[in-house]
């Protein structure tokens, strides 16, 4: 019974593709989505209700005991100051809220999947590259390694996520100065940091290329807009 809510989830992926115009304008589009999301559901449902997907058994286990643990509280850690902390403390409120399912923890992740697609279909058409984003998609997801570490409980979906995010933004930066999409991109940023001890320093790279790369590497003066 508590699979409810994963339930719901899987049918909300496929439905929140719709809800982006760049996306459901072009139906090809949609299609290679979706193709690939059916992929992401059925690992899913295999490491929910059969066992461990090859290659994915112990951590992403792990993370999901973590939250069921965190359902009862935020861990003693702190949320912000370990990324494990901030992950498995997340799972947690979802588990805490939805009742405390290993399908809804994978299907969290294809959610993140799923945005990062709609992402990437918008980062490819700022980058004029439209006429090969069906190629980019479908290898985007259904890459081995895409269909199996993004589609259970680990951290892999929400980090390429929020870096494509980040990818965005500084597109946008670069092609619009704007003090919204300077605090969209530093966001992103933060909340891919939250994920990995790792990026932290990779971040602070990115910052300062994103930014040197908009703002000072531009041929001519532009004003700053609102948005």
């Amino acid at each position: 019974m508590q699979d409810w809510a994963g339930w719901l989830l899987v049918l909300f992926s496929f439905s929140i593709v719709l809800m982006w115009k760049h996306v459901r304008s072009d139906t090809k589009v949609v299609h290679a989505i979706w193709f690939c999301i059916v992929f992401h559901h059925a690992v899913a449902f295999l490491n929910a209700y059969v066992g461990g997907v090859i290659g994915v058994e112990g951590d992403a286990r792990t993370f999901h005991f973590y939250g069921v643990d965190a359902s009862s509280g935020f861990s003693e850690d702190g949320f912000w100051g370990n990324p494990r902390v901030a992950y498995t403390n997340s799972l947690g409120f979802f588990y805490r809220t939805f009742g405390a399912s290993h399908l809804l923890g994978d299907e969290l992740s294809i959610l993140a999947f799923t945005l990062s697609c709609i992402v990437l279909v918008r980062l490819v058409s700022l980058l004029d590259l439209e006429r090969f984003r069906i190629g980019i998609v479908l290898f985007f997801g259904l890459l081995p390694s895409a269909m199996f570490f993004r589609s259970v409980t680990l951290r892999e979906s929400w980090q390429a996520l929020f870096f494509l995010l980040s990818v965005y933004w500084a597109v946008r930066l670069r092609k619009q100065l704007g003090i919204l999409i300077l605090s969209f991109m530093l966001m992103s940023v933060f909340c891919m940091t939250l994920l990995h001890s790792g990026l932290k320093i990779y971040a602070i790279f990115m910052i300062i290329i994103s930014i040197y790369w908009g703002i000072f590497c531009r041929k001519k003066s532009v004003r700053w807009e609102r948005q």
